[in-house]
């Protein structure tokens, strides 16, 4: 309650739960929801439906934790190993008969994966949207290896190859201990630009600290790659050169836990490109 009442509704229409499973805790999620009824935000849930075994189940659920405005459900191989297709279709139909917009968003390796999963909702029985991303290895997952597909950044004109997937500014995330992030993938840094450390019953300002700086603003109008100056493009090149990356992201992602950060004052409004998707998109 305390992480919602201090949300600029001004700057700020929507509140999105994620977890884990936020369905595990209806109680919670049911304050949540009430915290932004009072607050004049939108209310939504992000969730893999354990909740959905049935239709009845569903409904029941759903009408538990009612007032959410809008459901993201997480549609991916890794959750089809132990949700069946019904558990989706059935919190879909329930949704949709309670008048709750529903969008399945995928996770996915490579192309035929995501056509594959994009394809299998032709019989889910209700209008619904659908959004994709990669996905992008951390951790001990980079162990792995990349995969085939990737883009190998040898020159500048690699960084234009890569997929856009920028989504600063337009999902924010509020970790636990009140720290604000711009983007889920800021989190994943220690030092990120993107990020500011929380404080409680300061979320309001700190808010307005992220959203002041530059580098938040460049990145946010335009993605990290079509915020970089030249003289930016080459630094990025020199420290990944020879790796392989999935996306726009999975690249920030590396130069935020990498960079020296001076890097980031080439992320700017206006660059000098002779790039024609920049001065397109400029």
């Amino acid at each position: 309650e305390a992480i919602i009442d201090g949300v600029d509704a001004a700057v700020c229409d929507r509140v999105s739960f994620g977890g884990g499973e936020p369905s595990l805790s209806p109680a919670l999620l049911r304050a949540g929801i009430d915290a932004c009824r009072r607050k004049g935000l939108r209310a939504g849930m992000i969730s893999a439906p354990i909740w959905a075994p049935e239709p009845e189940t569903a409904l029941s659920f759903l009408a538990r934790v009612h007032g959410l405005d809008f459901l993201f459900l997480s549609y991916d191989t890794y959750h089809l190993e132990f949700l069946t297709f019904s558990h989706y279709r059935n919190a879909a139909l329930a949704a949709t008969l309670l008048g709750i917009p529903v969008t399945f968003h995928i996770s996915y390796e490579r192309e035929e994966q995501r056509q594959a999963l994009v394809d299998s909702l032709k019989d889910i029985g209700c209008r619904v949207g659908v959004s994709a991303m990669r996905v992008v290895q951390l951790g001990n997952a980079e162990e792995l290896g990349q995969g085939a597909a990737d883009v190998r950044i040898a020159s500048e004109d690699d960084l234009a190859a890569l997929p856009r997937s920028c989504t600063l500014g337009s999902n924010a995330y509020v970790h636990g201990d009140l720290g604000v992030h711009g983007c889920c993938w800021a989190s994943s840094a220690k030092d990120s630009p993107f990020s500011v450390a929380g404080e409680k019953g300061a979320l309001g300002r700190s808010f307005q600290a992220l959203e002041s700086r530059p580098v938040f603003q460049a990145v946010r109008e335009r993605g990290f790659i079509d915020s970089l100056t030249e003289e930016g493009r080459k630094r990025v090149t020199e420290l990944v050169r020879g790796r392989r990356f999935r996306s726009e992201c999975d690249l920030c992602t590396a130069v935020m836990r990498e960079a020296p950060k001076d890097i980031w004052r080439e992320c700017r409004l206006e660059t000098s490109s002779r790039d024609p998707r920049i001065e397109a998109k400029a």
